[in-house]
């Protein structure tokens, strides 16, 4: 989906940030809206009522990494879901972070938190 966004409103690239994030450069003048229908249908915008709470940080190469190692992507749509069900959230504190990691000796626990 960032390819296809990338290729019809940007310069056709994806640069991935030292801090895990995606940009897209390039962007066409009025592309706003079309940009954001496409992400949004993909699940890539935050919940307008709880932004704020939804900082959760995983593994890009979650289920890719081999080794036995479980894919923490689940976990994460379940917990972003937990997060977006409960209007009370939205009162956290915005530094709030959920870390999902396959890393040696660690991993996303069993049960919801």
């Amino acid at each position: 989906m960032l390819r296809l966004a990338a290729d019809r409103f940007g310069d056709g690239y994806l640069e991935l940030t030292s801090r895990g994030n995606v940009q897209l450069r390039g962007l066409a003048e009025g592309c706003g809206a079309g940009l954001a229908e496409l992400l949004d249908g993909a699940g890539l915008l935050p919940a307008p009522s709880h932004e704020r709470v939804r900082n959760i940080v995983a593994t890009p190469l979650s289920g890719l990494e081999g080794g036995g190692r479980p894919d923490v992507l689940p976990w994460v749509r379940e917990l972003d879901g937990l997060l977006c069900a409960s209007p009370g959230r939205r009162l956290c504190p915005g530094a709030s972070c959920s870390p999902a990691t396959t890393a040696a000796g660690m991993s996303p626990p069993s049960t919801p938190m």
